[in-house]
């Protein structure tokens, strides 16, 4: 798989929101690119690590859950219209910041 991004043409995307092809994503292939994989993969996504932070992940899925909960009860028990692609990248965005630096990124602030 490494080879795939060996011919990963250099963008003006990577260099300006990639700080100049440092960020993981917008690195070519190379001995900097092999490296930062090999310190992602060990120590984020270790099943330790992951299990950890599983709390994180189980609350923001009760908040989720909650938010659409209350919608129907403020809309009187009728079904409400939702645009769950933005609910979901809103469910993902809250997990990573979550897991991240320990607070939400959209919705409402909880203990």
């Amino acid at each position: 798989m490494d080879k795939a991004f060996d011919t990963r043409p250099r963008s003006l995307a990577g260099k300006l929101m990639g700080y100049d092809h440092a960020m993981f994503g917008f690195s070519p292939y190379g001995p900097y690119w092999r490296e930062v994989r090999k310190l992602a993969s060990v120590e984020l996504l270790l099943n330790r690590q992951l299990e950890l932070l599983n709390h994180v992940r189980d609350s923001e899925v009760k908040l989720f859950i909650k938010e659409l909960y209350g919608q129907w009860i403020q809309n009187g028990d009728r079904p409400v219209l939702v645009e769950m692609k933005e609910k979901c990248w809103f469910l993902a965005a809250n997990v990573m910041v979550s897991e991240v630096a320990g607070k939400r990124y959209f919705g409402t602030v909880t203990n």
